[in-house]
């Protein structure tokens, strides 16, 4: 019965994300979407997990702190890069190195905001809905690393 279930959600979830999830550019690159991490609009996750309100409430709440906390550490990332590229062209590899870890510094602190809002999000999920969740994290890291 278990296994039945899952099976039946994961189908739904896949059909979910293959309508719901706009095609990605060729020239977008590695990375995630404005969707969040290459996952279903929120109000779609919402509606698959069948949030109550107060949930989303909740979620919104997370979901602009992170954005408060992503946005500023992608634009350095984005600063960032093109200093090394600069650095690169210019012959400078010390300077690149630098760079490079600061690169490296930035990402783990925008790996550590959005491990913040998965464990804030799935605090508030109910058993029922955090077993549909991890169904959807894991067809979603599957579809990922088809694209890799």
């Amino acid at each position: 019965m278990k296994r039945t279930l899952i099976t039946s959600l994961a189908l739904t979830l896949v059909a979910t994300l293959a309508i719901a999830a706009p095609p990605r550019r060729p020239d977008a690159g590695p990375g995630p979407a404005p969707g969040g991490r290459e996952g279903l609009p929120p109000q779609v996750l919402a509606e698959f997990l069948a949030l109550s309100d107060a949930q989303i409430a909740q979620a919104q709440a997370l979901r602009e702190t992170l954005q408060s906390t992503a946005q500023p550490l992608h634009e350095q990332l984005r600063a960032n890069h093109e200093e090394i590229e600069a650095a690169v062209a210019a012959g400078d590899a010390a300077k690149a190195g630098q760079l490079l870890i600061a690169g490296a510094a930035l990402r783990a602190q925008l790996k550590a905001a959005h491990d913040t809002f998965r464990n804030g999000f799935t605090a508030i999920l109910t058993a029922e809905q955090k077993a549909k969740f991890a169904v959807y994290e894991e067809l979603k890291e599957l579809r990922r690393s088809g694209r890799e």
